[in-house]
């Protein structure tokens, strides 16, 4: 086992791809912000939700849970943003029960940091979008932020798995080579 694999659970390979996803997605989200400069908050929010989303192993059932998770957060913040008027502690810790009760009724609990931080994205009070449309964008960010994530790793997954699984491969053959030796 390499120093990279007992570090973080993953190969050397598959943490090269993890990094080349990542800096993708940085590079849409640059390239949106390039198209939209008047929408910088909302590309910010859209760059944090996809590199939450983002797997280093292109399960696709980590990805699927991370994004309804990431619709969970998000649809509450807004229910919670049009019922009680920011900036309210008392929203936000009904927020968060509600976020955390429903992605437990759900089966969501690993991913539910992330259904967290799409209900704080929603729920972030600015002075320049304090109503309700502002909660909608943010919301909408978050969504697309998971979409594209999703689509990375399904490219990814598509492209790099032949790849990956001969890496791994031979890895593994020069492993049992140096036990063997």
């Amino acid at each position: 086992m390499t120093r990279i694999q007992a570090a973080s659970g993953c190969s050397a390979v598959e943490l090269c791809e993890y990094i080349a996803k990542c800096l993708a997605g940085v590079t849409v989200a640059y390239l949106l912000l390039i198209a939209f400069p008047h929408q910088k908050s909302q590309c910010l929010w859209l760059l944090i939700s996809m590199l939450l989303s983002i797997t280093h192993d292109n399960d696709s059932k980590v990805a699927r849970d991370r994004m309804r998770a990431n619709i969970i957060g998000p649809l509450v913040g807004l229910i919670m943003f049009l019922l009680i008027p920011p900036p309210s502690l008392p929203a936000v810790f009904i927020g968060v029960v509600l976020t955390v009760l429903i992605c437990f009724k759900l089966n969501l609990m690993q991913p539910c940091r992330t259904a967290l931080v799409g209900l704080i994205i929603v729920m972030a009070y600015e002075k320049t979008e304090n109503d309700w449309m502002g909660a909608i964008y943010r919301m909408s960010s978050v969504v697309a932020g998971c979409l594209i994530a999703l689509l990375l790793n399904y490219l990814f997954r598509h492209i790099s798995s032949p790849v990956l699984q001969w890496a791994n491969n031979r890895n593994r053959s020069r492993e049992k080579n140096d036990s063997s030796s």
